[in-house]
C-alpha cells in the first residue's frame, strides 16, 4: 500500500487520493479536491491510512498514527509531495482560468491529451493521465476548469515555469495546474527547463512544461516529486530527462507542428 502523508500545518494531505479523480463524488463537493483531508471535515470524520474517511474507524485503522513530516513553516525540510515545487511559499498575482492565454494552456493541454492517447510509452507512464486531464479541463461531471496561469513571485519563482496542485503556494484549493507567465511557457528568452536546449516559448517548451505537470499529477514512475526551488537543479534535470525519455515522442510532435 502507497503512504501517503499528512500535513498538520496545511491540514491536507501532501499527496492526492491514490483512487485518482474518478473517485470523486459529484454530489459531495469535498470529494473534488484529492488532497484534502477527510473531504475537509475533521472534526467528523478520520481517515487514519489516508484512503478513506471514516466515523468510526475499526480497531486496525486506530491503531495506524497519521503520520508524516510537515512540508511547510519554519524550521521543516521539504518531504515528498505533489504539488508545486518550491519548499517556501509562492505568491500567484493575476490568477486567471479565463484569459486569452489561460485558454491557450487549455488549448495545448487538450492537444496533449489526444498526443498521449496515441504514444503508448507517454500515455502508460502518466498513469490515468486521460480522466485526470479531462477532470482539470472541467470535461468530467462535476468537474470545473483546473487549468489557469499567473504571474509567479516569491522563492523559486524564476525557475518555475509552472506547478501542478496549490501545495507550497497561495492558490486557491481546486487548481490542478498553473502556468507562470514569466516563465519559458510564454517567453523565449531562455531553455523549457533544466536538462534540455528546448527554447522557451515553443510549442515544444509547451509540451514539456505540461508534460512535467501531468508526471507530478499522475505520479509518473521514477519522477521526483521534490524538485522545485531555486537550487534544486540536479532533479530537475533528471525529471525533464524523464518527460523526454518517456514522453520524447510527443514533445517531437509538438515541435513539429503535427
Amino acid at each position: 500500500m502507497e503512504q501517503r502523508y499528512y500535513s498538520n500545518v496545511t491540514g491536507r494531505f501532501l499527496t492526492p487520493d491514490p483512487g485518482g479523480l474518478s473517485t470523486a463524488d459529484p454530489e459531495d463537493p469535498g470529494s473534488w479536491n484529492r488532497y484534502a483531508h477527510v473531504g475537509g471535515d475533521p472534526m467528523n470524520f478520520r481517515d487514519p491510512q489516508g484512503l478513506f474517511r471514516c466515523l468510526n474507524c475499526d480497531d486496525e485503522d486506530q491503531d495506524q498514527p497519521i503520520l508524516g513530516p510537515t512540508y511547510f513553516g519554519p524550521q521543516t525540510s521539504a518531504a515528498p509531495q505533489k504539488g508545486a515545487h518550491p519548499p517556501q511559499v509562492l505568491k500567484i498575482k493575476n490568477l486567471s482560468t479565463t484569459s486569452a492565454q489561460a485558454t491557450g494552456v487549455q488549448n495545448s493541454l487538450r492537444w496533449l491529451q489526444v498526443a498521449i492517447s496515441q504514444d503508448d510509452t507517454c500515455n502508460s507512464w502518466l498513469k490515468d493521465n486521460q480522466g485526470d486531464i479531462s477532470w482539470m479541463l472541467g470535461g468530467a461531471p462535476g468537474s470545473t476548469m483546473a487549468v489557469g496561469v499567473g504571474n509567479f513571485g516569491g522563492p523559486g519563482a524564476s525557475t518555475t515555469n509552472a506547478v501542478a496542485g496549490n501545495s507550497g503556494t497561495d492558490l486557491p484549493d481546486g487548481m490542478l495546474i498553473t502556468v507562470n507567465l514569466n516563465g519559458a511557457f510564454v517567453n523565449s528568452n531562455g531553455i523549457a527547463g533544466y536538462g534540455t536546449n528546448i527554447q522557451g516559448g515553443t510549442d515544444a517548451a509547451k509540451a514539456l512544461i505540461l508534460l512535467h505537470e501531468l508526471a507530478h499529477l499522475t505520479e509518473a514512475q521514477g519522477f521526483n516529486n521534490n524538485d522545485g526551488g531555486a537550487n534544486n537543479e540536479a532533479a530537475q534535470t533528471t525529471n525533464n530527462q524523464l518527460v523526454l525519455e518517456n514522453c520524447g515522442g510527443v514533445v517531437a510532435r509538438a515541435a513539429g507542428g503535427q
